[in-house]
């Protein structure tokens, strides 16, 4: 007679969910099954960075609770995972963080993470990811929703408004304001002032409305609207659907079958390999500009009324309204890595 062994689920979330410079970050992981007797080694893999310098965390300090060791795993000179040990026969752990005051102003910070499947566990399909976002001012007003439906309206100064889970509906009004939406499926208004938007889970609208915002769809099919000034805008993982109207704007629009519509003026697109392909309206000769991680072995395929682009045979982009001579011939006036 052969025993079966349960393999145990892994959740994960984090809290809070909104974290000041200078204050601490919970890890949580629970487990429908007690961690083996020599311990259980989960991969963590970061999903989403805002800050391409990194951020300032102190990831594995007191105060965490059985947790046995952190270890950062690198991946082509770069820390995309870790790998974090949990104590034997645990059915939870916390991994605590300290998020570092540096004393630079840089705007808040909005980071994902995810379980990465592995040996001896089996990841929760519902509570694999998580998301937080650092400021760094603590004394602005901080309005937080609930978990229902709330229409939430800020005020003229600048502040902090999440929503938490519901179809929110979230109005700005004015300041440099933090508004995220976290769960559901929520419209989200910005102003003229510069704003941090973050739609989080759900299929969300986002109007930048003017500013020089950054507009973050995060996982879902999201609809974001940005402004006349320059905008840097992440879809995220999901079907996104981007209307960047102009400025000198910085889009990557991440994992997904993503459209693009291009204002009048620069910007500059990122396109990833094995992440779907986006599809590109309105570019311009001379004024658009196309990031890859290499030029090498870049490709381009007539198709009716545009084109496609591959990098390693894996179809990048599709660009509306131009040809495979136009983009082979300005390669380096077009493509950056």
């Amino acid at each position: 007679m052969s025993i079966k062994t349960l393999v145990p689920t892994i959740s994960l979330s984090v809290e809070p969910s909104l974290v000041q410079e200078g204050t601490q970050l919970r890890w949580n992981f629970n487990l429908t099954q007690p961690a083996p007797a020599s311990g259980l080694t989960v991969i963590v893999a970061l999903l989403e960075d805002t800050d391409p310098t990194g951020s300032d965390i102190r990831f594995f300090v007191d105060g965490s609770a059985n947790i046995i060791e952190f270890k950062p795993l690198v991946e082509n000179g770069l820390v995309t995972k870790v790998a974090i040990t949990l104590a034997p026969e645990a059915t939870t752990a916390t991994l605590v963080s300290d998020i570092i005051d540096d004393g630079i102003v840089e705007g808040p910070e909005s980071i994902v993470v995810g379980l990465v499947a592995g040996d001896g566990y089996s990841v929760d399909p519902q509570r694999n990811n998580a998301s937080f976002t650092i400021v760094e001012n603590p004394n602005i007003r901080t309005l937080i929703g609930t978990e229902r439906d709330d229409l939430l309206f800020g005020i003229s100064d600048a502040e902090n408004i999440v929503g938490q889970d519901g179809n929110d509906t979230i109005y700005g009004n004015g300041g440099e304001d933090t508004l995220l939406g976290e769960g559901g499926n929520d419209a989200i208004f910005g102003t003229t002032s510069s704003e941090f938007i973050n739609g989080g889970y759900g299929d969300d609208i986002i109007y930048g409305n003017g500013g020089t915002d950054t507009l973050i769809g995060s996982f879902g099919d999201d609809l974001i609207y940005g402004g006349k000034l320059a905008d840097t805008i992440f879809g995220g993982a999901g079907n996104d659907t981007i209307f960047a109207n102009g400025g000198g704007d910085f889009i990557d629009s991440g994992a997904g079958f993503d459209t693009v519509w291009l204002g009048n003026g620069a910007a500059t697109i990122v396109l990833e390999k094995k992440s779907g392909y986006d599809t590109i309206n309105n570019f311009q000769l001379g004024a658009t500009q196309l990031k890859t991680h290499s030029l090498d072995n870049l490709a381009f395929a007539d198709i009716a009324n545009g084109v496609q682009i591959f990098l390693d045979n894996d179809l990048l982009a599709v660009v509306y309204g131009q040809s495979a001579s136009t983009l082979a011939n300005n390669i380096d006036g077009i493509f950056i890595a």
